[in-house]
């Protein structure tokens, strides 16, 4: 099986078909970039020490996505923990801890602008910088909602969620909220791709404008987030 994922691509010899049933929107005949193949006493490992109640095939596709992370944190990019949608053409990220409410608001986007909204990924997408910009990328990997769409965008906006009666945003300082992004951002095992990815996050974070934005359940709260973001690009 072969897939294409934020424009590279892997042949994966999965051992089970959970992974099938998620892919189908990334498969690709074109030729690989890398060979990827979870070995038995690697899989059972990782279940036995992070995941014994999760079932092996959903270790093996969660295993399959830590080695295509790796791969790409050592061509130039990162995984991110967030909600991505693309809007106008352009990508905007939603972070927070999880159970803030990255779910429920990107779907007041989706209530309030209808057809403008894709979800790219609801959850794990990966962003490359490609031709003087940050590219948001859609993956397989996207949470229990499934949101995701095989595309790509300009990631113009990452904003920072916390629970509020009332909607309001303001842009942040990235090193106010270091620890904070920090954490939302995978980490390889490696020291060398530890170091890439914080070479690659310090310039996300500083080139990316972020926003901290309090919000309700409303779909009043994408609109205050949409118009505030969008007045600031024009």
């Amino acid at each position: 099986m072969r897939i294409k994922v934020a424009d590279f691509v892997f042949e994966i010899a999965n051992r089970y078909s959970y992974c099938e049933q998620f892919v189908s929107e990334y498969i690709t005949a074109e030729e690989p970039d890398c060979y990827i193949e979870v070995a038995p006493e690697v899989l059972n490992k990782r279940k036995a020490k992070l995941a014994p109640n999760y079932p092996i095939h959903y270790v093996e596709f969660l295993e399959i996505y830590r080695m295509i992370c790796d791969y790409i944190v050592a061509h130039g990019g990162i995984l991110m923990h967030g909600a991505v949608i693309e809007f106008e053409s352009c990508a905007y990220m939603f972070t927070a801890p999880s159970g803030t409410g990255k779910t429920t608001h990107i779907r007041q986007w989706k209530e309030l602008y209808g057809d403008k909204v894709r979800v790219i990924n609801g959850d794990k997408p990966l962003i490359r910088y490609e031709n003087g910009e940050f590219i948001a990328y859609g993956t397989p990997w996207c949470g229990k909602e499934h949101y995701n769409v095989n595309t790509k965008a300009p990631l113009k906006a990452i904003v920072l969620l916390s629970r509020g009666e009332e909607n309001s945003i303001e842009t942040i300082n990235p090193e106010k909220f270091n620890e904070f992004l920090l954490k939302q951002v995978y980490l390889p095992k490696s020291r060398e791709g530890i170091l890439n990815v914080l070479d690659f996050a310090d310039r996300l974070f500083s080139a990316v404008p972020l926003y901290s934005l309090k919000c309700n359940i409303s779909t009043d709260a994408a609109r205050v987030a949409c118009e505030k973001i969008k007045s600031l690009e024009a």
